[in-house]
C-alpha cells in the first residue's frame, strides 16, 4: 500500500502538550499510547515522547522517535486537521524493530483515528 506524505509540525510547547494530554481521546497499543485531539488547522500536528526510563540510550531513542515520526508521516494526509500525541508506555528491543514493526503498530490505531473523524 502506497502513501502519500503531507505536511506535518511538530509541537513544541509543553504548554500544547498538556493541552492535548487532557482534551484528547486515547488509544492504546502494546507499546504506545496515542493522544488524539482535534486542531482547527490544515495539518497535522505531532509530538512524540519517549521517556528516559522506557529507553534508556539516546541513539536507540532517537531511531525508534525517527521510526515513529516516518510511520506518522506516511498516514498525515489522511490525518491532518488533528494534534496526535505519541507517548512509548513500554521498554522496547530498539535495535530489532524495523519501518515494517513500528508502522503495523500504529496503523491499527491510525485507522481507527481516521474512521473516527
Amino acid at each position: 500500500m502506497q502513501f502519500k506524505k503531507g505536511r506535518a509540525v511538530s509541537i513544541r510547547s509543553r504548554k500544547e502538550i498538556e493541552k492535548i494530554i487532557q482534551e484528547s481521546k486515547k488509544y492504546r497499543t502494546n507499546n504506545f499510547l496515542l493522544s488524539v485531539r482535534r486542531n482547527n488547522s490544515e495539518e497535522m500536528r505531532y509530538a512524540i515522547v519517549i521517556p528516559k526510563k522506557k529507553i534508556k540510550k539516546a541513539v536507540p531513542r532517537s531511531r525508534l522517535r525517527r521510526l515513529l515520526r516516518e510511520a506518522l508521516f506516511t498516514r498525515s494526509l489522511k490525518l491532518k486537521g488533528n494534534d496526535i500525541l505519541c507517548l512509548v508506555i513500554r521498554p522496547l528491543d530498539v535495535k530489532g524493530l524495523d519501518f515494517q514493526d513500528v508502522s503495523r503498530e500504529l496503523n491499527l490505531v491510525l485507522d481507527k483515528i481516521e474512521n473516527s473523524n
